[in-house]
């Protein structure tokens, strides 16, 4: 079938013959009825069930015990098809003939069509979220709508956020307009008594405002600009670490607002060359009013036991389950570190130190790991990180010899990294290396992204600063001794090393 119609009937029984019918004499032989009986009287679903006896092949009839709205009843019949053309008609239509062909024109001309409508109808949002006639062309009302199928299933028909009915056709076509698609309105004939359904449910006002409240809210920066290629400005001004880890947000943010360029303000530029979804990164970006503004400063250290990522996202208003950092070293930078570690295997060493005496680990301790992974696995070992005097067992130092993307191309040519909670662990987990997190006053379920095989060593959990920095908000330290990293030993280190480098992931 090429077209699949569903319409939803709750008491208007009189209605939905005339408008049946009109489907089933004026519409091609390669078009399917889903028919809901909304919870309705029994004389509905007797009806139904007789134009789908009356037409084998053609109808499917869905009975609900309850009213459920326009929203999960037509969610419902979209899962039911895989017609190229999902329509939703209300029952309070009648269509004419070639209805449904004129309604297929602009899909065929346009290749970016997403949605089809009448014309003559509401088109333009109040800034309270109603729909009038006339002016601006922005949303589709849903009375009479021809969606390409494979779109609004990749994309969401009706969002979640809203309940039963009302919003939901202009909040199909911001988000579908937001996305790139276009909509396009078709002249027809068609015979509509407005309100008829809708005047039969109890508490509709209700619901109508319920639901507009929240739309004003998610479209607020749409409803002051009136457009969707506005630019999505980022600021993440520090530390260098948090900074990298922003990047896990981006592809969906590219995908969710196609024609807006993303600009990043932040102290380390640098992070973001060669990033597909940037379109600019700088220390200053001058603001303008269509500009939406995303601050991502003290995002996460507001909050307790939440990813850092997932709080970047929270704040970006996207809803992701895996976090992926990426960056983008160029040629050059690959050379630089192929000219650095020549052949064989190399585990590149972060010892530290950070600023954070909770996040530090004895330099003895360190030589003892990295004397078994040169032994156990033959490995090479390249320190990195900040310039340090420390010494430690190493093949090549490259301590404070590195910027952000030589490290980053260095990290990719090696097999493994070792560290600490900082900067260079971030950085080999968005190059895909194999990384081993050592955590003391913070804990790896809130910091270490899913673009790497990982494991990580936690210090003593009985340990009163063990993960402290998750228990506490609206910091961005907090003091420490280190005790909980002197909980870990040598031996912890070295297992996770051994069970990582035979593909293991370890939690």
């Amino acid at each position: 079938m090429k077209f699949t119609v569903s319409i939803l009937c709750y008491k208007a029984l009189h209605l939905a013959r005339g408008c049946i019918r009109s489907v089933l004499d004026y519409s091609p032989a390669d078009t399917y009825l889903i028919l809901t009986d909304n919870g309705s009287p029994h004389d509905v679903g007797v009806f139904f069930d007789q134009v789908a006896a009356e037409h084998p092949g053609r109808v499917t009839v869905i009975h609900n015990p309850k009213n459920e709205g326009f929203i999960e009843p037509n969610r419902r019949a979209l899962a039911l098809t895989d017609s190229e053309f999902f329509v939703m008609l209300n029952d309070d239509t009648q269509v004419p003939p070639g209805w449904l062909e004129a309604m297929e024109k602009p899909f065929r001309e346009f290749p970016k069509a997403a949605l089809a409508g009448l014309s003559g109808g509401c088109q333009m949002l109040t800034n309270d979220f109603h729909g009038r006639q006339g002016g601006n062309f922005e949303y589709l009302e849903g009375s009479c709508l021809m969606c390409k199928t494979e779109i609004v299933k990749r994309e969401g028909l009706f969002a979640p956020y809203l309940e039963f009915a009302y919003g939901e056709d202009s909040d199909l076509s911001l988000r579908l307009r937001k996305l790139g698609y276009t909509l396009h309105k078709v002249d027809l004939p068609l015979r509509h008594q407005r309100a008829a359904t809708s005047a039969h449910i109890p508490n509709i006002n209700q619901i109508q405002a319920k639901n507009h409240a929240v739309l004003r809210k998610k479209w607020n920066h749409y409803l002051r600009i009136r457009k969707f290629d506005f630019p999505i400005l980022i600021r993440r001004w520090a530390a260098r670490g948090d900074v990298v880890l922003v990047t896990a947000i981006l592809e969906r943010l590219a995908r969710e607002n196609p024609l807006s360029p993303i600009l990043i303000e932040t102290a380390f530029p640098e992070t973001f060359a060669g990033n597909p979804h940037v379109s600019r990164a700088a220390t200053k970006i001058d603001r303008n009013h269509e500009m939406r503004v995303i601050n991502l400063d003290m995002s996460y250290e507001s909050k307790i036991r939440t990813h850092i990522c997932a709080a970047y996202a929270a704040a970006a208003e996207l809803s992701i389950d895996k976090f992926v950092t990426r960056l983008y070293p160029n040629e050059l930078h690959k050379k630089y570190a192929d000219s650095l570690l020549k052949k064989g295997d190399w585990c590149a060493i972060h010892a530290g130190p950070t600023t954070w005496p909770g996040k530090n680990w004895p330099k003895e301790r360190w030589n003892d790991v990295i004397a078994h992974v040169k032994k156990e696995h033959d490995m090479k070992v390249v320190l990195v990180g900040h310039s340090d005097l420390t010494p430690i067992i190493s093949d090549r130092d490259l301590r404070g010899l590195t910027d952000t993307l030589q490290l980053a191309a260095v990290l990719a040519r090696c097999q493994l990294f070792i560290g600490l909670d900082s900067f260079p662990l971030h950085v080999a987990q968005a190059m895909g290396t194999p990384s081993l997190g050592l955590f003391g006053c913070t804990l790896p379920e809130y910091i270490m992204t899913d673009g790497s095989p990982k494991a990580f060593v936690q210090g003593d959990p009985r340990i009163a600063e063990s993960g402290a920095r998750h228990f506490t908000a609206a910091q961005v330290s907090i003091p420490t001794t280190g005790e909980s990293m002197l909980s870990i030993k040598p031996e912890y280190v070295t297992a996770n090393v051994d069970t990582l480098l035979e593909g293991a992931t370890v939690k």
